[in-house]
């Protein structure tokens, strides 16, 4: 972020005290009786157009005038096809920065992760406790799948980004709660031993493909090696996807189960349900996935005042710059 403002910073100022260091520069090596006379008109010539009499005959007199100012002021055509260009390219930001940002939500919480609370354990589970807690909250769930998440570094070359591990112990049943889905659609099968699924975005922060390899470091600063199989849609955070063979064999410790992904029954109001899972002695935590997606929708649209200003900007300059060229022709004529 710091190069990219340092960056902006440098050509804002090129721009603008850049082009007016020249103007002053040429003024200043005039001679100071030519600058005070005006300056002599551009000697008239034809232009290609006029050559094609049938097309140049059914010109009205004012698209004449226009192409011969276009076509024989080549400095002011050049003005005039950066000056729409840029605002072009503004508006196209704008619109392109609006339609990036819409639907994320909707994609992330109705096709890849589609549970509806996420409850987090005091103290990890094993088989039994999941049992156990099954059995407790079954009232206010139709399922529920368990998963170790933990936040990691994962490393190729000189690039690092942390992401957060997920694991699931019934890779089988993870498809009911999170759903892995390639950039083109396809289906992801989830990672074997020695090999890891990543989202998109940490592809492509570090430059990775499909049968690149990826280290990955624990808090304990344990590493290990895994070989990328599959490149996951997603969109809200950045998540690495291993086995829990995988775990066990590169940090030579068992995955602690804390995190639960439920489906409540159709119909029922989640906020109410999310209160009945918080008055259970296991659980530390609530979070409600209508919660997240209306943040997330809040935030989004808090970006399109900032998308309606670019727009807006843009469509302000490109009429400054028309009207100015304009201005000069009639003025000349």
């Amino acid at each position: 972020n710091g190069y990219v403002f340092l960056f902006s910073l440098l050509v804002s100022l090129a721009c603008s005290v850049g082009a007016t260091m020249l103007s002053c520069y040429v003024e200043f090596a005039s001679v100071p009786a030519s600058l005070m006379r005006p300056k002599p008109p551009k000697s008239g010539r034809r232009i290609l157009l006029e050559y094609v009499k049938p097309v140049w005959s059914r010109l009205s007199f004012l698209q004449k005038v226009s192409l011969r100012n276009i076509l024989r002021y080549k400095k002011r055509f050049l003005m005039m096809v950066l000056g729409i260009s840029g605002c072009s390219a503004l508006l196209l930001t704008g619109y392109g920065l609006r339609d990036s940002i819409v639907g994320i939500a909707d994609n992330q919480y109705d096709r890849i992760q589609t549970y509806d609370i996420e409850v987090v354990l005091k103290d990890a589970a094993n088989e039994d406790k999941m049992e156990a807690l099954k059995e407790d909250l079954s009232e206010y769930m139709t399922d529920c799948l368990f998963l170790h998440s933990d936040t990691v570094d994962v490393m190729a070359g000189n690039l690092t980004k942390q992401v957060a591990l997920v694991i699931s112990p019934q890779p089988q049943q993870m498809e009911a709660f999170w759903h892995l889905y390639a950039p083109g659609g396809e289906v992801l099968s989830y990672p074997r031993q020695s090999e890891a699924v990543i989202t998109e975005k940490v592809a492509g922060k570090l430059r990775l493909a499909v049968g690149d390899t990826l280290t990955v470091q624990n808090d304990a600063m344990q590493t290990m090696d895994v070989t990328i199989t599959g490149i996951a849609e997603n969109y809200v955070y950045n998540y690495l996807y291993i086995s829990e063979e995988t775990y066990r064999q590169g940090f030579g410790e068992e995955p602690e189960y804390k995190r639960m992904c439920v489906h409540t029954p159709d119909g029922t109001d989640p906020y109410r349900l999310a209160a009945a899972f918080a008055d259970h002695e296991d659980v530390m935590q609530i979070t409600v996935t209508t919660a997240l997606r209306e943040r997330l929708n809040s935030m989004m649209g808090s970006l399109d005042a900032v998308v309606l200003l670019v727009i807006v900007s843009a469509g302000i300059l490109a009429f400054i710059v028309l009207y100015n060229l304009t201005n000069i022709n009639i003025m000349e004529r």
